[in-house]
């Protein structure tokens, strides 16, 4: 039982995060939690632990760094590197179309 839900959870967490939700990572996290039991209970696999306790630790990091909001100096910094990205683009293209003419 606890290794269907497992994957249930697992599976249903991945997609959502493709939907860029960030609960996803809260099913995700649960269904490491099942697979974590399924061994417990089973007494077998424990080789399966060496992916499961991993994966739930990078679910819980993601999780924390998914809601990090960034700060006012690395917001200017994205933005300067978009404009002068974005001025580079418009010179090339406007290059391009005086070589057409």
């Amino acid at each position: 039982m606890w290794d269907w839900l497992g994957s249930a959870l697992e599976l249903f967490g991945m997609w959502k995060v493709g939907n860029k939700k960030r609960y996803a990572f809260v099913f995700s996290g649960l269904g490491n939690f099942c697979w974590i039991l399924y061994v417990y209970f089973n007494q077998v696999t424990y080789g399966l632990l060496g992916i499961v306790i991993p994966a739930l630790i990078i679910n819980i990091r993601n999780y924390l760094k998914w809601g990090k909001r960034k700060t006012s100096k690395e917001l200017k910094e994205e933005i300067s590197v978009l404009q002068a990205e974005l001025e580079v683009t418009l010179r090339e293209a406007k290059h391009k179309t005086k070589e057409i003419s």
